[in-house]
């Protein structure tokens, strides 16, 4: 993927399913003083859609988290605001689950061709399960688990990746989260040298810090 901006930000997406340890990855990248970060900005058109709306602004309510204008997102209003200049910062990453874009059909063109596209995998028997888990721990004491296997996400990762590696010369940088979990140093360093950026130290080494509002969605 390419990066055609007047200002030279380079602008990186890290595309993955839930429960790859992408929170972690996306926490490394909030300790750059030099990185504007966004918390699955696409998920805000995703959820803006008849089938999911009405029991998205439901849970918010009952959760007391604010909507941030939910009925007023679309893939082309997160992407403009993807590109936006954001003063001295010189690098934007933004973690996003691939099936929020692959599911709406969305324009992939924007996309190779404004950004570096990048992949977080993990093993599905592992992210599934954790998926799972975490459904069952939402329910509290309800008898129904809520665990919608549509926002799984490993085939619409595979169909993004597969798309990006048809559209490009180059096959787009993938992570393995056993591997990041293994040597968060070794692989952290191999990835800003792939995106272009210079390791710092604090990537790895974190203070305790409040969840952004976007993880409390």
């Amino acid at each position: 993927s390419k990066n055609h901006l007047p200002n030279k930000m380079k602008r990186v997406i890290l595309w993955c399913a839930p429960r790859s340890c992408s929170t972690a990855f996306e926490r490394a990248f909030m300790n750059r003083p030099d990185t504007k970060t966004f918390h699955e900005p696409y998920g805000e058109a995703y959820y803006n859609h008849p089938d999911k709306r009405d029991a998205v602004l439901a849970g918010r309510e009952q959760a007391g988290v604010d909507d941030h204008g939910l009925e007023n997102a679309t893939f082309q209003s997160i992407t403009k605001l993807l590109l936006e200049d954001f003063g001295t910062k010189c690098l934007l990453f933004s973690k996003d689950m691939a099936y929020y874009y692959m599911q709406r059909n969305a324009d992939l063109k924007v996309l190779e061709e404004k950004f570096m596209n990048t992949f977080l995998i993990r093993d599905p028997r592992k992210a599934i399960s954790s998926f799972y888990r975490l459904a069952a721990e939402s329910s509290g004491d309800n008898s129904l688990v809520f665990f919608d296997s549509s926002e799984v996400g490993f085939k619409e990762l595979y169909q993004l990746y597969t798309n990006f590696t048809d559209m490009s010369d180059s096959e787009p940088l993938i992570v393995d989260a056993d591997d990041l979990l293994k040597n968060p140093e070794g692989i952290m360093r191999a990835y800003c040298q792939r995106v272009g950026v210079e390791f710092i130290p604090e990537m790895i080494n974190w203070r305790k810090v409040e969840a952004v509002p976007e993880w409390k969605k």
